[in-house]
């Protein structure tokens, strides 16, 4: 019990020590029934058990130094403050069930609430009280019958998919939930999902509608992920632990070979996991995609076996539907799946979400991207950077791109396929203009392109190059030596980007030395600061129709021009501010994408997850699977036919 409960409780107490040597007093009787009600009143403000610091917890923050920082734990009341951060935050950060000693650990907050009343089938537990509160609802609504059972709704409905708080689901839970009222075949959750989801009542006639059952067991577990928990089992969705004779690896899924942006994926993918010590394969399917592919790197690695128990697409979201469909689901039996995939707007598209009942988890290589996918994904969301690479080398010089020696270059690169309007090439032209209005300072402005040419942007990049000596093109594929080969031959990198869901290019450029000036917006700001880069400021707006696929409504940014104009200026003339900005920014990128530090990272991860997987095959191994009743058994069979 909290302080100012207990003491209001130990006054009430003495007070009804007086009034028990009057208790024939008839005018003491509203101060009684006052006094009864301030007993309630220390009952109901008790606090929830106060819950031991479990290993993994302490596991977290060993490795977290914003946990170590936020969390004295030579400060007793600092134990229940991060078992607190654990429940409401850790577990859905981190992606991990509740391992069997956490979930012994927590189980007094499993309890009902022994002061509330109970209103329905399913009693309001410690967890559901303190999820409440934290959800905006009041001590009021604890108490009455019909907020109650609203509350209780929303903990099962989407608390536990929130919290990812699966594994603390009991079997008396889910017995109720599956539960059905007389006269009724529909059980307790089926009907409380009818009643919440408007479009399935737009959609199907009932919840008796085949349809809709047939929805239920095959799209349900994606928009509620309970319905697909193993003691509910109404839904297809939640994969079993991985087969445990598969060997501890990863295959690596997607394009190889391809010089774009997410074949580069694969091969940092490869970087990392080497660095690790994670043994890996490359499975190939450049099949699905319209570009060539011309890197042979990992040609010593590609397989057509799938033989590990993780499997990693690099890959877009929708690609990944198409590499499943490509290979077949049971290629990928007993395997925990996981998509990489990049995106640089901050939401993914509805229509694409239907990739993620396809995966165990998502990994995103910024903050920024992980953000986006965490506003809709039903599973968990990581941030797992991804290496940034810089050593290959053709050996190429200024004089063989056909470059002057005796300008200060700006360099810019984009690839067509990734969304001129996204990338912005005509912004860099702009701001060059305002740099250097006379047209006779030495500098100049190379524009980099691939699959380009025939776009609008590239068309009206060659008119103005033709106006213009000081404006270099380039639009061919290079090697990736030869690439990094053009950066290292100028001298200040340039991004005035909408939207990016890394910028691979700028933390390339970063690792080589070279100073930037980039748009201070999306996933580049993950290491791109004002110690570390020139920040171009920019408001926000709409993505326009046509701007970008599937991308129409969402924000992005639109770059001040003027701006970087000046930055481009500072630039070119102050050499003491640029050399600070590329050191510092050169050493952010190889202390934190270095193949080494992001090799531990991955090594660290996988390893917790073989460890939480086998928890959680132990448990359920122990654990029956929930025997429902048999009206709930005839919806599984129903959905199934």
């Amino acid at each position: 019990m909290c302080p100012a409960a207990s003491a209001v409780a130990g006054k009430a107490c003495i007070l009804g020590g007086i009034l028990h040597a009057t208790a024939g007093d008839e005018g003491f009787s509203e101060l009684k029934r006052l006094l009864h009600r301030l007993r309630q009143i220390g009952k109901e403000r008790a606090a929830p058990p106060r819950l031991p610091l479990s290993d993994l917890a302490m596991k977290l923050r060993a490795e977290r130094p914003d946990l170590q920082a936020a969390f004295d734990l030579d400060r007793k009341d600092q134990h229940h403050a991060l078992s607190q951060w654990l429940i409401f935050h850790g577990f859905s950060e981190i992606g991990v069930p509740a391992d069997r000693a956490t979930l012994e650990a927590y189980r007094p907050w499993l309890a009902a609430v022994p002061h509330l009343p109970c209103f329905g089938p399913l009693p309001l537990t410690w967890l559901m009280h303190e999820a409440a509160l934290r959800q905006g609802f009041s001590a009021e609504d604890l108490r009455a019958s019909e907020a109650q059972q609203r509350i209780v709704r929303w903990f099962f409905l989407t608390a536990i998919a929130k919290y990812n708080w699966f594994s603390l689901l009991t079997k008396d839970q889910a017995d109720a939930l599956l539960s059905v009222e007389a006269g009724s075949d529909i059980p307790l959750i089926v009907q409380w999902i009818w009643d919440e989801d408007q479009q399935l009542s737009r959609r199907f006639s009932s919840p008796a509608d085949s349809g809709f059952r047939s929805w239920l067991r095959e799209r349900g577990g994606v928009r509620w992920p309970l319905l697909a928990h193993p003691h509910i089992g109404l839904a297809d969705g939640l994969r079993p632990p991985p087969n445990p004779d598969l060997p501890f690896g990863v295959n690596l899924v997607g394009h190889p070979r391809g010089r774009f942006g997410i074949g580069e994926d694969v091969r940092m993918a490869a970087s990392a996991l080497a660095a690790g010590g994670v043994p890996f394969t490359v499975c190939d399917v450049s099949g699905t995609s319209p570009v060539g592919h011309e890197d042979r790197s990992l040609d010593h690695f590609v397989s057509e076996d799938l033989p590990y128990r993780y499997t990693v697409f690099c890959a877009t979201g929708l690609d990944t539907v198409r590499i499943v469909n490509l290979l077949g689901r049971q290629a990928f039996d007993g395997q925990v799946l996981i998509g990489f995939w990049p995106w640089e707007l901050p939401e993914f598209p509805e229509m694409f979400q239907h990739a993620y009942a396809l995966v165990d988890e998502v990994w995103a290589s910024t903050h920024y991207t992980r953000d986006a996918y965490l506003r809709s994904s039903p599973v968990p969301v990581r941030h797992m950077p991804m290496v940034v690479t810089y050593d290959e080398t053709n050996a190429l010089t200024r004089k063989d791109f056909g470059l002057p020696d005796d300008r200060f270059l700006f360099v810019f690169a984009y690839d067509a396929l990734s969304s001129s309007a996204r990338k912005n090439p005509n912004a860099c032209l702009e701001a060059f203009d305002s740099a250097f209005p006379r047209g006779d300072e030495p500098v100049g402005i190379v524009i980099k392109g691939i699959r380009a040419k025939d776009s609008q942007a590239w068309m009206a990049l060659e008119a103005r190059a033709a106006q213009d000596p000081r404006l270099f093109l380039i639009d061919k594929s290079l090697e990736r030596g030869a690439l990094l080969d053009l950066y290292r031959a100028c001298d200040c990198f340039l991004s005035l980007h909408r939207a990016e869901g890394f910028g691979r290019n700028i933390a390339e450029c970063m690792a080589l030395g070279l100073p930037v000036i980039v748009t201070a917006h999306s996933g580049n700001l993950d290491f791109t600061q004002w110690d570390t880069a020139a920040l171009v400021p920019a408001r926000l707006r709409p993505v326009l129709a046509g701007e970008y696929p599937f991308g129409t409504g969402q924000i992005w940014a639109e770059p001040d021009v003027a701006a970087a104009g000046a930055l481009m200026h500072r630039m070119a003339q102050d050499r003491p501010w640029r050399e600070g900005l590329a050191k510092a920014g050169s050493r952010r990128i190889r202390t934190l994408y270095s193949p080494e530090a992001v090799g531990q990272r991955w090594r660290e991860m996988l390893d917790l997850l073989d460890s939480r997987n086998a928890d959680m095959a132990a448990v359920s191994g122990q654990i029956a699977v929930n025997s429902p009743t048999e009206p709930a058994e005839s919806w599984r069979s129903a959905s199934l036919a």
